[in-house]
Parts: structure tokens; C-alpha cells; sequence
């Protein structure tokens, strides 16, 4: 079986090579913009937008002009692969998609929202491992790398990114392993929520960490002096990157977070249900139809605000996404299912009503008298009254560790 995985270090390069990084970034950003252009002359004039073969000979074109000349200096296939990815953007938007529509259109890029190019799996890339590690990229030469853990397999292509003033490299591999035995570990079900990030049909309770809030109070402040400063100035820049550096800080630490709880409960499970919610209805704004009148900017809906930023901020789909690929890589199987009443019924007698999920925190059983906390009365629901009838009737297929996506059905 084929597997492919992506290995993300950060570069260290010297000042030299910081500049080439920069030029080659800044060329593939030029191509992007350049060539978007010339699409959009195209749709105003009525005419189609041209394919990736036609974009190919506009790029010919500009490395042999004469004010475009430098082009010719940067390795040609991160130009290429710059404009297959915009073929890709263009056909996307054009294409009708599943319920949530059509893709936008692509937009320019701008320098200040990060730089990438990536080479394709045409061209040799090597990476070597000795303390610290080493890359060799093309046109670019020796790059050191933190090389935290060793590359497995044959490297299929790179991608170099830049964020906060730091250069990384991400190197996809491709290796063949054997397939995954099914794993006997027992069966979880999980619920999701705001105030307590999982909580398990066992009981075990993952509270997300204090960093969080510390980030969190470090990064209001920072905006908040970011606004009193005049936009453009150099103590605007200065406080700016302040703010990237703290927004990069706080999603490495929900990632770190992320991967961690993953992996302890896919080490310890074979079988995972989670509940479906999506994220965008978890965190979608009230009825425009309700009669509220807004006094303020955000000032009538101040409950739901309250409760749509900690669902932004647990990082549901991502965490979803980490335990499918996981559980596939040990046997596993991920599980999800549509929610019934599965905060409202009891998991002791099954007796549903609203009167037994008044608090917040606490689950009372209006029936039996059950107390326990809501969100584990939540799992042992989503485990026992909806997973174990979906698993038993044939559940779903297991996923190759190599595929992307989660496994999920509905019960």
C-alpha cells in the first residue's frame, strides 16, 4: 500500500539565502498576479479563460522579454506549479459544487499574508539528516532545517512557506507499507462542545490548556494598540508583526494541543463516534429576522457572540481530521453521526425530555433522577444509542492511511 505523509520543519537560512527565498516567493507571486490579470482582460472581453498550456507559453513569453528578464533567474517549475494552481482556482470557481456552492473567484496575492512556492514531484529534492538537517532545493542550494524527526520514504515534492519572518519546509513523501491490522481496542464516543473541549463516554474530560487564555489576553492587548496607531507608520509595522507573532503562537499551540489529544485517544481506541456538527453552524450568527434592535455594532447579539468564539477557537474540523488519520493508520475507524435529542436524553433510561438539560454543565434526569456531567451523558449517548447501531450494521469501509479525509457515516 502506498502512503503518503508530509514532514513540516522550519529552515534556518542565513541572510544570502533569505534573499534568494524571498525572490523566489516574490517571482511566483508575480506570475500568480500577472496571469490573473490577463484572465480577467480575458472574461471582459467576453472571451474564455485560457488553460494551463496557454499560461505556460505567456510565461515563456515574459522570461524572454526584456523587462521581465529576471524571471529567467528563478527555477522554472515553482512558476509552473504557481500556474497550474491558478488553472485549478479558475475551474473551481466555474464549477458548481455541493451545497455550498461554487468556490470565489481567485484573488491577487498580496507580500503581506505570506509567500509559498512549491516544487513539483519532477524535480530531485534531498534532504539529509545529521544533526541538523539539511535540504538541497534547486537554484537554491544547502539549507539547514530543524530536523526534529527523521523523513521516511521517497520525497515526492516541497513546499517552502514564509510566516511571522520564519521560512518553512514542507516535504510530502511517498513509501510502501503494509495494510493496517484491524485494531481490538474498545470503542468511544465523543462530544464536542464550548466550554469543555471532549469529553468521553468513559469519562476522561480534555480541557484545553491555560496557554490559551494567557495567549489569548497577551493578543487583545496587541490589538488593541495595533488600532491606536496610524495605519502605515513604523510603529504600525512594528506592532503588527507583535500581532502575527502572537497569532502564530496561539495556532501552534491549538495544533500542538490538537495533535496531542488525537494521538492519546487513537492510541487507546479502535472505534471513535463523534457527533456531526459542523463548525459553520456551531458558530453561524442569529436570524436576521428576529426582532432584536441593534443599538450597537454586535450589541444585540451578545450571547451568541459569547458562545461562537470558543467554537471558533477549539479547532473542530481540524481535530476530526488528525483522529481520521490516525485511527486509519492503526486499524481504526471514525464514526459520524447525526445528533437526536442527544444532549436532552438520558443515557441511564433513555427518557428525553427539555427539562433534563437545564444547566449548562449538569445533566438531571427529569425520570430516574440520573446526575452526572452533560457532556459525558452527551458521549455515552452518541456511543451507545447511535454508534453501536451504526458500527453494527456494517459501520463503514476503513480508509488507507494514505487516502486524506476522515471516515464518516450517518446513523
Amino acid at each position: 500500500m502506498l502512503q503518503r505523509k508530509a514532514y513540516r520543519f522550519r529552515l534556518e537560512p542565513d541572510v544570502d539565502r533569505q534573499m534568494i527565498l524571498a525572490r523566489f516567493a516574490g517571482s511566483c507571486r508575480f506570475i500568480w498576479n500577472r496571469a490573473l490579470a490577463e484572465q480577467k482582460s480575458r472574461l471582459a472581453r467576453g472571451e474564455g479563460t485560457a488553460g494551463y498550456a496557454e499560461m505556460c507559453r505567456w510565461l515563456t513569453g515574459w522570461r524572454h522579454a526584456e523587462e521581465t528578464a529576471w524571471l529567467a533567474e528563478i527555477h522554472v517549475h515553482p512558476l509552473q506549479q504557481k500556474l497550474k494552481d491558478l488553472d485549478r482556482a479558475l475551474r473551481d470557481s466555474f464549477r458548481p459544487q455541493d451545497d455550498t456552492g461554487r468556490k470565489r473567484f481567485p484573488r491577487f496575492k498580496n507580500k503581506n499574508h505570506g509567500d509559498s512556492f512549491r516544487y513539483p514531484i519532477s524535480v530531485k529534492v534531498i534532504a539529509v539528516r545529521e544533526g541538523w538537517g539539511r535540504v538541497w532545493l534547486p537554484k537554491i542550494g544547502w539549507l539547514k532545517y530543524r530536523a526534529s524527526r527523521p523523513v521516511e520514504g521517497t520525497i515526492a515534492q516541497a513546499t517552502v512557506s514564509e510566516k511571522a519572518q520564519h521560512w518553512f519546509i514542507s516535504i510530502q513523501t511517498e513509501r510502501e507499507v503494509a495494510d493496517p491490522v484491524r485494531s481490538e481496542a474498545p470503542a468511544i464516543g465523543i462530544d464536542r462542545g464550548a466550554s469543555c473541549f471532549a469529553a468521553g463516554s468513559e469519562g476522561t474530560m480534555f480541557q484545553p490548556p491555560d496557554s490559551f487564555e494567557r495567549i489569548e489576553h497577551r493578543l487583545s492587548h496587541a490589538q488593541r494598540a495595533l488600532a491606536r496607531k496610524q495605519r502605515g507608520s513604523a510603529n504600525w509595522h512594528k506592532q503588527k508583526k507583535q500581532v502575527t507573532r502572537l497569532l502564530v503562537r496561539e495556532a501552534n499551540a491549538r495544533r500542538d494541543y490538537l495533535h496531542k489529544t488525537s494521538t492519546t485517544i487513537a492510541k487507546n481506541h479502535g472505534v471513535v463516534v463523534l457527533e456531526g456538527l459542523p463548525t459553520r453552524q456551531g458558530s453561524r450568527a442569529p436570524d436576521s429576522a428576529a426582532p432584536a434592535p441593534v443599538t450597537a455594532p454586535g450589541g444585540a447579539v451578545p450571547a451568541k457572540r459569547r458562545l461562537s468564539r470558543p467554537v471558533l477557537s477549539q479547532g473542530w474540523f481540524a481535530f476530526r481530521t488528525m483522529l481520521g488519520w490516525k485511527l486509519s493508520e492503526r486499524g481504526g475507524q471514525l464514526i459520524l453521526l447525526a445528533s437526536h435529542d442527544i444532549r436532552r436524553q438520558c443515557s441511564v433510561c433513555g427518557h428525553v425530555t427539555l427539562g433534563n438539560h437545564e444547566a449548562q454543565t449538569t445533566f438531571t434526569c427529569a425520570q430516574c433522577g440520573n446526575t452526572q456531567s452533560a457532556d459525558c451523558n452527551a458521549a455515552r449517548n452518541i456511543l451507545n444509542a447511535a454508534g453501536h447501531v451504526a458500527y453494527a450494521c456494517g459501520g463503514i469501509p476503513p480508509r488507507r492511511p494514505g487516502e486524506t479525509g476522515t471516515d464518516q457515516t450517518a446513523a
